[in-house]
């Protein structure tokens, strides 16, 4: 979710100042965040989708998606 969060971040052109003066956090916030050296709560995902002026359900839905796809490239799971 967290790849999905920077991904979008980036092709909106946004920095991780940007993102972060429409949090009201530090840019180091941001930051620790996209390293994946601070973990998120669904409410801050949603918080930072929505900073980033996107619908929260939907990028969700693309997460989804996205992990469906990893599923399928992962092939059938043996027990």
């Amino acid at each position: 979710m967290v790849e999905h969060l920077v991904a979008t971040r980036k092709r909106l052109g946004t920095t991780q100042v940007e993102l972060a003066a429409c949090l009201g956090r530090p840019q180091s916030y941001v930051s620790k965040i996209e390293r994946l050296e601070r973990r998120i709560d669904v409410a801050e995902w949603r918080k930072i989708a929505l900073a980033l002026g996107q619908n929260p359900a939907a990028m969700f839905e693309e997460v989804c998606v996205l992990l469906e796809h990893i599923d399928l490239l992962a092939g059938p799971k043996r027990d």
